[in-house]
């Protein structure tokens, strides 16, 4: 029964610790230090942002390789505040499988000193010749 009793106890602290962290992020795609992702999309974009250093800086943008377009990294002010961690296409689950389906590119940033700087990603067909910068996000970080 003492078995029994200490195991609920610890869910309870368990359950309880992890609602914390989850209300500890706000509404600004920034969080309060409990946790270490900061989650953006096109919203976003034009928009301040605030994360800590270490922080992961995902952005998450709609696309679809199919038509030749893909976002591009088109800058990030300054190196020593943020910088690329890594970029991904993720399909659609709804679309899984589809040919010519579209989904999200996700781009990952490391907040790695503090600071304030610029990013900005172009929606473009990289071939010469092709439309650029048909669509951009844009954002400034600042890293505490």
């Amino acid at each position: 029964m003492k078995r029994f009793a200490m195991m609920s106890a610890l869910l309870a602290l368990g359950v309880a610790v992890l609602v914390t962290a989850l209300a500890c992020t706000s509404a600004n795609g920034s969080t309060d230090g409990a946790a270490d992702l900061v989650n953006l999309d096109a919203s976003y974009s034009g928009r301040e942002v605030e994360a800590t250093v270490g922080s992961l800086i995902v952005v998450s943008l709609d696309s679809n390789p199919s038509t030749g377009f893909r976002w591009e990294l088109a800058a990030i002010g300054d190196e020593k505040v943020l910088q690329l961690s890594g970029q991904e296409f993720r399909q659609a689950d709804a679309q899984t499988g589809l040919l010519g389906a579209g989904g999200q590119e996700v781009w990952t940033f490391k907040a790695v000193g503090e600071g304030k700087t610029s990013l900005a990603l172009e929606y473009s067909r990289p071939w010469a010749g092709g439309e650029k910068a048909v669509q951009t996000f844009t954002a400034t970080v600042t890293v505490k």
